[in-house]
């Protein structure tokens, strides 16, 4: 279907006008570096030589320690980054709406995602899991702006 091949490589050249993968490459960035000096500073309380050597140079025991550190900060940081994740593709959601004008289009290519991921998640489930927003969810701000852009909707911007 045409209008579902417009809808989809206009929500994918939002992504890249928007530099989405800068944003997020970002995102992740800032929280592996806190992780890291996380790790560091819980580190830091081991004693260090005079050379003042990391604790890991020292004591490759404390490897363990240090991965179970930043395995935790991670998965405490998970919402975090699906958060930004889902944040993006609502942005190139609203952005190839806006370029292509196929909110049917993309509904029928949301229906056909189905069979991959919930359709209707909980609010904690896609909170903590969803890198997506919930197909639900997209489908309805499609149709929210069919209704608030009427005039040509569905006739791909042509």
């Amino acid at each position: 279907d045409q209008s579902e091949i417009r809808a989809v490589v206009a929500h994918e050249i939002g992504h890249y006008k928007h530099n989405h993968l800068l944003i997020l490459a970002a995102v992740v960035a800032v929280l592996a570096g806190a992780g890291l000096w996380l790790v560091d500073r819980m580190l830091g309380a081991v004693p260090r030589s005079r050379d003042r050597q990391s604790p890991l140079v020292q004591n490759p025991a404390a490897i363990p320690l240090a991965h179970l550190v930043f395995i935790t900060f991670t998965l405490l940081t998970t919402p975090i980054i699906v958060s930004a994740e889902r944040w993006v593709e609502v942005d190139a959601d609203a952005y190839g709406l806006q370029l292509a004008n196929e909110p049917d289009g993309m509904a029928k290519a949301l229906i056909r995602t189905v069979d991959f991921r919930a359709s209707s998640p909980g609010v904690l489930e896609e909170t903590l899991f969803y890198d997506h927003p919930s197909i639900a969810r997209r489908i309805r701000r499609a149709m929210e702006w069919k209704r608030n852009h009427p005039a040509g909707a569905g006739e791909g911007g042509q």
